[in-house]
């Protein structure tokens, strides 16, 4: 968190916790980005960057 910021970044992978988390959280991205390719590659990206380092 920057120091002139009083509220940390949300990222909604802190809350995913199993693989039904994850799988339910791409089909949201899926059914709500039909015109937004890139949204499916910038989710998976982030859900996996934060489950490899966890």
């Amino acid at each position: 968190m920057r120091e002139d910021s009083k509220y940390a970044p949300f990222d909604a992978a802190d809350y995913l916790e199993d693989l039904d988390d994850v799988a339910t959280d791409l089909q949201i991205v899926l059914q709500e980005s039909a015109e937004d390719p890139s949204a499916v590659t910038n989710v998976l990206g982030l859900r996996f960057e934060v489950h490899t380092v966890a």
